[in-house]
């Protein structure tokens, strides 16, 4: 079985989807399903939202477990300095003790440019540790969005806040101490949880090089083309405002997390990902088809 921690929150749930839509067509499954075939692929899945619930679980059933997979979910970074590294430690630990593959990927935080989880410090600590995963994968994860986004009740993207502010309002309101009319000022790169969850599936399925990553979309944008992204897809005219007012922007602004996809592009990632026009006009799709 494969076990999902983190699966109440956004990209954990489009991860377990991924998995169950992948089915055993795959080498990741053959070790999973019995001689008989009587485990559904559904059953292959075992999701967890509980972390308590999850260390309960796992001494009594590592033999069947062939993967370890915990998607952080996206909260305030507040309160997540300690517990960030405690659980990926604990969650090292554990999969070391009974050899089994980890994949960990967390948010790294756009509403500070230091992240409250440093995969430096991280990747020290496990240079010290004598017994390892077999494999294990750091993901540090952009911008994140796409459908089914603020269903876990989590923090959401940018591209969420803004589409809920254009289809309520039909204006979208630009923070002016960022960017000019013209669209200049900070940018960010936006990824589609799509593209994310490939990568993920990816490398449970080729195994390269363990380490941390950085994970995004190689694409960095500003708000004024992420709402105009937003209108075109809507098939709306573009109405946007400016305001200095913090009260009317979507979250704190300050420079944000440009991955580096230079380690992911190393180790035989070549896959191409979304722009935000062409994911944004994806997950529109997909959100009116239901």
């Amino acid at each position: 079985m494969i076990v999902v921690f983190g699966s109440d929150g956004f990209l954990g749930d489009r991860m377990v989807a991924k998995l169950r839509d992948a089915g055993d067509s795959d080498s990741l499954w053959s070790a999973s399903v019995d001689d008989e075939g009587r485990e559904s692929v559904r059953d292959l899945v075992v999701p967890f939202s509980d972390k308590d619930e999850f260390f309960r679980f796992l001494p009594g059933h590592y033999r069947d477990v062939k993967w370890v997979v915990y998607c952080d979910k996206r909260i305030p970074n507040t309160a997540l300095s300690v517990f960030r590294m405690e659980i990926v430690q604990k969650l090292w630990t554990l999969a070391a003790s009974y050899s089994i593959p980890l994949l960990y990927a967390f948010h790294q935080p756009t509403e500070s440019p230091v992240s409250d989880f440093r995969p430096d410090d991280f990747a020290q600590w496990t240079g010290k540790q004598y017994r390892k995963p077999p494999f294990w994968y750091i993901f540090r994860v952009g911008e994140i969005y796409g459908r089914y986004e603020g269903c876990s009740g989590e923090l959401v993207s940018r591209v969420n806040m803004y589409y809920r502010q254009i289809v309520e309002t039909g204006t979208a309101i630009l923070p002016k101490k960022e960017q000019d009319d013209d669209g200049e000022g900070v940018t960010r790169d936006y990824l589609y949880v799509q593209d994310a969850v490939r990568v993920f599936y990816w490398f449970m399925l080729h195994r390269p090089q363990n380490g941390v990553y950085d994970l995004g979309s190689g694409f960095a944008r500003t708000d004024f083309a992420v709402v105009n992204a937003i209108f075109r897809a809507l098939k709306l005219p573009p109405r946007i405002q400016y305001s200095v007012s913090t009260a009317d922007e979507p979250e704190l602004l300050s420079p944000s997390f440009l991955p580096d996809l230079r380690n992911l592009r190393s180790v035989g990632y070549k896959k191409s990902f979304f722009p935000v026009e062409k994911g944004v006009k994806s997950t529109l799709r997909s959100e009116r088809r239901t």
